[in-house]
């Protein structure tokens, strides 16, 4: 009997090749292993990289992007297809992780040792900050869609500014650190970023719903309770992940708000449906009223899409981010003179620093980042000038009618956008740390927006 290993990518060369490198050195488990990696049609050279790194590895390149769900599911067609039913556990692993030597040794004992467990997960860090967890499996709060990720970053201190290279051969066992957890733990569902199966249960449970991404896994999780088995994390399978925590709201509103519906409706009740549905909107008008329209009607759409029962992929169109350059030959081209910058704003994450810099020093732009009263203001520029908002609603809103585009350009975090920001410039730009976009502030669009949330 062995273990199939099921790796799905997409235009992730660098990061699936981490992963087969870290797979080179894992421990003995006491079965033997295949690797099978599932390219969904890369167009950055994964599929000649991986002949030429790892000959011994399967692989089987699809058509076209199938997603992760597609993607998961031409391998489980695969492993379903060996007669005499080799296989007896399939581990399915993200292209973005790297694995601690001891992971699926771990999550196998667990499953050898308990015959009424189906899955096992494991326990998942930060790549970017790999002392903190960022999930011990999760659970599912059923009648409001939430997931409530278990021990999310929670730091472990004995760890924290060591490389990841040294933690790869750490001890992995991390009830030396918690004191009040076990070998493993139950738990709603464990993420497809490492899930050990068992190949006989996975066969009953059937393919992935085409959700295409996002939900597919906590679905098939849900799915194999209700057939009577256990789904588990192993607190010694230790993975690292890249985090979520820093990625730009994008498509993944439409998987997100879309799936999440459906995984109520098959799991739930009706009436959890029109909750959420509702809190789907209240998302939207947020989305809406900072300005980020985009997401906004992902929202929508994915609640359209969902009442007309649209699963698989879906045609989504996004505006296009820059390099922090672009914000310098936006302002000087049209003749910006006063720029307010969010304190969210990371000037030196994202890189704008020198640029805002430069503009001071050459063209006179004055800036100013708003800084809220009672917190302590970031200094991020040489002769920095802060200007405060108040921390009343209501004085808040004052505030923004006195000042309503009294900034030619007004600059917003990403990860943490402020409301009332949107309406004090006459443009309007959102930063994060891959780039950023800029637009023209649009006050009756945001007003059309509202008005098509309340007629959905």
């Amino acid at each position: 009997m062995k273990i199939l290993i099921i790796i799905v990518t997409w235009n992730k060369k660098k990061y699936v090749l981490d992963l087969l490198s870290s797979l080179k050195n894992i421990s003995d488990c006491g079965y033997l292993y295949d690797i099978l990696v599932i390219d969904n049609a890369s167009q950055d050279g994964t599929v000649e990289a991986i002949k030429k790194q790892f000959p011994d590895a399967m692989l089987l390149v699809n058509d076209e992007n199938l997603g992760g769900t597609g993607g998961f599911n031409t391998g489980f067609k695969f492993a379903f297809s060996q007669k005499g039913a080799s296989y007896k556990y399939l581990w399915l692993l993200d292209n973005d992780v790297v694995v601690h030597k001891d992971a699926l040794k771990e999550m196998v004992r667990v499953l050898d040792e308990n015959d009424d467990v189906a899955i096992c997960g494991s326990s998942m860090l930060q790549l970017d900050f790999p002392w903190r967890i960022n999930e011990l499996g999760a659970f599912v709060k059923i009648e409001t869609g939430e997931l409530i990720l278990y021990r999310h970053l929670f730091e472990i201190l004995a760890w924290q500014g060591r490389p990841l290279k040294e933690l790869l051969s750490e001890d992995p066992r991390l009830s030396r650190f918690i004191f009040d957890i076990g070998d493993y733990i139950d738990v709603d569902y464990v993420a497809a970023a490492s899930m050990l199966v068992r190949r006989d249960v996975a066969l009953k449970a059937g393919l992935w719903d085409d959700f295409f991404i996002h939900f597919d896994d906590i679905d098939w999780c849900l799915r194999i309770q209700k057939m009577g088995y256990r789904v588990t994390v192993s607190t010694s399978s230790l993975i690292w992940h890249l985090s979520a925590i820093n990625k730009v709201p994008t498509w993944e509103h439409y998987y997100d708000t879309r799936n999440n519906l459906y995984m109520i409706k098959t799991h739930g009740k009706r009436q959890y449906v029109r909750q959420v549905v509702n809190r789907q909107k209240k998302r939207a008008v947020y989305y809406g009223l900072i300005g980020k329209q985009e997401v906004s009607d992902l929202i929508i759409k994915g609640i359209r899409d969902f009442k007309q029962n649209k699963k698989g992929k879906a045609e989504i169109k996004l505006p296009s981010y820059h390099k922090a350059g672009y914000l310098y030959d936006f302002i000087v081209k049209n003749n910006i003179k006063t720029v307010l910058i969010s304190m969210h704003v990371n000037l030196l994450a994202t890189k704008l620093q020198p640029y805002l810099c430069k503009l001071q020093k050459r063209h006179g732009v004055k800036i100013h980042i708003l800084t809220e009263k009672g917190s302590v203001p970031l200094y991020w520029l040489p002769m920095q000038r802060n200007v405060y908002s108040p921390q009343n609603r209501l004085l808040k809103a004052i505030y923004c009618i006195k000042r309503h585009k009294s900034y030619d350009l007004v600059i917003q975090s990403d990860y943490l956008p402020l409301i009332y920001i949107q309406f004090l410039g006459k443009y309007i730009a959102f930063a994060n740390d891959n780039g950023i976009s800029i637009k023209k502030t649009n006050i009756s669009k945001n007003i059309q927006q509202l008005f098509k949330i309340i007629n959905l």
